[in-house]
């Protein structure tokens, strides 16, 4: 009896072990929760959503919308950034990361090498047009968010590392995605 215990013990270990090696957790990957179908100057664009509280004004939210490479590397990140909680459309129009407490404002940056080396960096641009973001459906007791986008961004940096791209974007979609923490 005694023998058949380790022999389970021991079958169950290998089991966990086993499993551990595909259910690979990494602390530093957000929760990432929906979808993101969007073009990117007319090509597919495809990204995985995380939503969280805007840290200084919890009525706000921000939605970033990734690109990971088959390693799990974060290449791409699509921030719109102190987006309300309240359903209809809202029109962006901060130019910088650090905008006034009432403006919107987004911008696209890429990553290179095994996501530690800065790319290029993408800020929406009033002369371009004007961009928004929609939230179709906010459900504050689940925290689900369904929109849709559109925005005109302007390379920033001048030194044009990754040339995959011109150097204005448009970029439009639709997202569903759930925040983090209501």
């Amino acid at each position: 009896m005694k023998i058949l215990r380790i022999i389970l013990l021991f079958l169950l270990l290998m089991a966990i072990i086993t499993c551990n090696d595909y259910d690979y957790y990494n602390p530093f990957i957000p929760n990432y929760w929906g979808k993101v179908d969007a073009n990117l100057n007319g090509n597919v664009w495809h990204a995985v959503p995380y939503c969280r509280r805007s840290s200084w004004d919890h009525s706000r939210m921000t939605i970033s919308m990734d690109r990971r490479n088959s390693y799990g590397e974060l290449r791409e990140s699509l921030d719109i950034f102190n987006v309300p909680k309240l359903e209809g459309s809202h029109k962006i129009t901060a130019t910088t990361s650090s905008p006034k407490p009432t403006e919107i404002g987004a911008l696209l940056s890429t990553l290179l090498d095994d996501g530690d080396v800065f790319g290029d960096l993408f800020r929406y641009d009033s002369t371009l047009g004007s961009s928004f973001i929609q939230i179709i459906k906010w459900d504050s007791i689940n925290g689900l968010i369904c929109g849709s986008f559109d925005i005109n961004l302007l390379r920033s940096n001048l030194n044009r590392p990754n040339l995959d791209y011109k150097d204005t974007l448009n970029i439009s979609g639709d997202f569903l995605t759930k925040l983090d923490s209501i």
